[in-house]
């Protein structure tokens, strides 16, 4: 018997495997394109989909460099919506993911990349900035509905 984590953080998948998104939020937190200071990362399963996925507070000095690096313009915002930047930035999520030790299911499947911070001011991180992901995940349910279509096999 091997305790994982608490049992509000594990999350069952559509196949049956639980998953811990508090470890998991912890070690994307390591990428360098994640802010933490603006809320980190959130990460997303439900029993609707097979993979899980990922909202992330982008930082916009890693970001800008990233997209120089792919010769992709535009302000913060639009480089936040580029498919290019977001899928690169899923490349380094799931390096830190390997770095992390996390299994395989625990790999993110999708990203989002969002620019308005998480604060206790907007509700979605506590007094002592811990993360409530049923506020965050109620405030952007079109950008997890799109993330979700991608999750699933």
């Amino acid at each position: 018997l091997k305790i994982v984590d608490r049992k509000k953080n594990l999350v069952k998948l559509k196949g049956g495997e639980y998953i811990a998104t508090e470890a998991m939020q912890v070690v994307y937190g390591t990428s360098a394109y994640v802010d933490a200071m603006a809320g980190g990362v959130m990460a997303y399963g439900d029993a609707t989909i097979d993979r899980p996925v990922a909202l992330v507070q982008a930082a916009a000095a890693p970001l800008k460099a990233l997209a120089a690096r792919l010769g992709v313009e535009g302000s913060f915002e639009e480089l936040a919506a580029s498919a290019e930047i977001n899928g690169a930035v899923l490349e380094d999520l799931i390096k830190a993911a390997k770095r992390g030790g996390l299994s395989k299911l625990e790999h993110v499947c999708a990203v989002a990349l969002l620019t308005e911070p998480w604060t206790p001011e907007n509700g979605m991180l506590t007094a002592t900035n811990k993360l409530q992901p049923r506020v965050v995940a109620a405030a952007y349910p079109e950008v997890l509905e799109g993330l979700k279509a991608k999750a699933r096999r």
